[in-house]
């Protein structure tokens, strides 16, 4: 699970030594759970995420520019059962308002 602020350093593909944005501004907040397996301890990823979210709000905390532009989150495309459980967690955890659906990872 990994997040990342959107700033123009995060979206863009050409990146440069002189821009305004500092690393650790721009830098994704990742958290591994550890396992691919998210059934075998969801107690525990539901905690990671919820950390993860703690993370984000002590990034943004001096950051008035970062925490208005929001932040992209990448998860696990299991939509069934509990993994639907866990991603509404995750929304709901991360105060998530949009969701992006990608059919196809080249997009």
């Amino acid at each position: 699970l990994t997040a990342s602020p959107v700033t123009p350093d995060t979206v863009s593909p050409i990146t440069h030594g002189l821009s305004g944005g500092s690393l650790a501004a721009s830098t994704p907040v990742c958290t591994w759970y550890g396992s691919q397996d998210l059934a075998a301890h969801p107690d525990l990823y539901k905690a990671l995420v919820e950390k993860l979210g703690r993370d984000i709000d002590e990034r943004f905390s001096g950051d008035v520019d970062g925490k208005a532009s929001g932040i992209l989150v990448n998860t696990s495309g299991w939509i069934e059962e509990l993994g639907y459980q866990l991603l509404l967690h995750a929304a709901e955890v991360l105060r998530i308002n949009v969701i992006l659906i990608m059919g196809h990872d080249r997009l």
